[in-house]
């Protein structure tokens, strides 16, 4: 499946269809011709993971890679819808990237593999195809390949698909603190910037969780208007989040708190690109996230991870 696989080819497929009004198989083959080659692996690929379907001789993409307009995906949307389905979706290509991704270890606060010169030409396809899409990346000195830090997160969901090592918890659950604090701090300066109009307003900021961490918000901070001559405050929760599903982790303390907030309480879900850089273009502020996720989770899924029992003793 992989062999012959490029990120473009997939691409060019995405877009024709995009861009084709007239959506029959046969206009759809002659136009990706036109620009690329195999049409047959592409279209495979991408029906196995049900992100493309044909039916009554017409194709049609699934709505998460249709653009808006005239607007087109870009290449991070679509290398991260593409992941997303790679590493979630159960298909005949599950096995394979099952297979390959397993031999990734923790060494060094990273998940690694170091292929032998047999490996490396077997895995070749569904090596460079992952390089494509970002996933991994090769250190050339030591001839390693190592999982990108921004993708900890899906890499890890994808693990817990088998059995999870206390080192390969440790190591998610580590990268997950430190990107979380990096990420306090990115929209603390986010926020001076908001506010640079007001400076008084700016220097009432405070960064809560470096000395509360009971209080059920990170940051907090405060709306350009005010109230009857009075700031109003923005406590602000900031989860530092994947690209592939925005999924992050809400406790019991601060949903509490959201709902005593209401209005006042937002969620920053600032997700990560890598080296604990963020992409602030991506960035979904949600204001009063108690009712419009969990009271309203039409485009929210909610799962409980964790029970907390206590034993009647009379």
């Amino acid at each position: 499946m992989f062999e012959n696989l490029k990120y473009k080819q997939l691409k060019t497929l995405i877009e024709v269809v995009n861009d084709t009004k007239e959506k029959k198989t046969e206009h759809i083959i002659r136009r990706y011709k036109y620009e690329s080659q195999n049409y047959d692996g592409a279209k495979e690929f991408l029906q196995e993971l049900k992100l493309l379907r044909e039916s009554k001789g017409c194709l049609s993409i699934t709505k998460d890679l249709q653009g808006k307009g005239n607007t087109l995906l870009s290449d991070e949307k679509i290398k991260r819808l593409l992941l997303d389905e790679l590493l979630t979706t159960k298909s005949s290509i599950s096995k394979e990237v099952k297979r390959y991704l397993e031999n990734f270890k923790v060494k060094e606060n990273s998940f690694v593999f170091k292929p032998a010169i047999s490996e490396r030409v077997k895995n070749s396809g569904i090596r460079n195809f992952f390089i494509e899409l970002g996933l991994i990346e090769l250190n050339r000195s030591s001839g390693t390949y190592f999982i990108k830090e921004q993708h900890f997160h899906s890499f890890g969901n994808h693990l817990n698909s088998k059995k999870l090592s206390q080192m390969e918890l440790d190591l998610i659950l580590k990268n997950t603190d430190e990107l979380g604090k990096v990420a306090e701090l990115k929209v603390l300066e986010y926020e001076k910037k908001r506010l640079s109009s007001q400076p008084d307003l700016v220097e009432k900021i405070e960064h809560t969780a470096l000395n509360d961490v009971t209080a059920g918000y990170d940051i907090l901070s405060w709306e350009i208007k005010y109230e009857n001559e009075k700031a109003i405050p923005r406590y602000i929760e900031v989860k530092a989040v994947s690209m592939d599903d925005y999924r992050f982790y809400w406790s019991q303390n601060e949903v509490e708190k959201a709902r005593k907030f209401a209005e006042k309480y937002h969620l920053y879900l600032l997700p990560v690109i890598g080296n604990k850089n963020f992409n602030f273009n991506e960035l979904d502020i949600i204001q009063n996230p108690a009712e419009k996720i969990l009271d309203n989770s039409g485009n929210w899924e909610t799962r409980v991870e964790t029970y907390q029992i206590s034993k009647n003793i009379k």
